[in-house]
């Protein structure tokens, strides 16, 4: 039975990742620099460039040693898969915080910040937010900021700065 390498980052190098000769091994949604030569596609697979901070890189923290991701605008957001035959894909990820949505390749999930609005219409108040981490978001650079529908109170604040990189999606009543 070939190996299956599923949902997770091959980057970093510098050569293209290179699947030895003869070698039977199945890639799915995985993030691979340069993109993949050799083995299976399975599916699902990104192409990253050696650039960490470009549309196409993995936009890690630090490249060398922090590998949460740290802009939405990363191939690796939400390009997992929750299920794939004949490997156990975990419900968390590295740290034990839970998937959200379309999981993402890689040991981390991408930063979101989700209002609850448990505790009252103040965006300001940590309380009313929930994500990993669970801050307040004052500028919504790189991130995705998500109000749902169906909340006990709806956010107030008075400004907001986006960047061009920014999501902020506010979901009907």
């Amino acid at each position: 039975v070939a190996p299956k390498i599923v949902n997770t980052v091959l980057w970093g190098n510098s050569t293209k990742y290179t699947i030895v000769s003869g070698a039977s091994m199945v890639f799915a949604n995985c993030g691979i620099q340069g993109g993949l030569s050799g083995g299976t596609d399975g599916g699902g697979n990104k192409t990253l460039s050696l650039t960490n901070e470009a549309d196409t890189g993995p936009n890690f923290v630090v490249p060398s040693s922090d590998f949460h991701i740290n802009s939405w605008i990363s191939p690796l957001v939400d390009g997992g898969i929750a299920i794939y035959t004949g490997v156990n894909i975990p419900a968390t990820d590295i740290e034990g915080k839970s998937r959200i949505g379309t999981i993402d390749i890689g040991a981390y999930e991408f930063v979101y910040y989700i209002w609850t609005g448990i505790t009252s219409t103040n965006w300001t108040t940590t309380t009313n937010w929930t994500g990993s981490p669970s801050l307040v978001p004052t500028s919504i650079s790189d991130n995705k900021v998500i109000i749902p529908a169906g909340r006990p109170n709806y956010p107030t604040a008075t400004s907001l700065s986006l960047s061009t990189r920014s999501i902020l999606t506010i979901e009907a009543r």
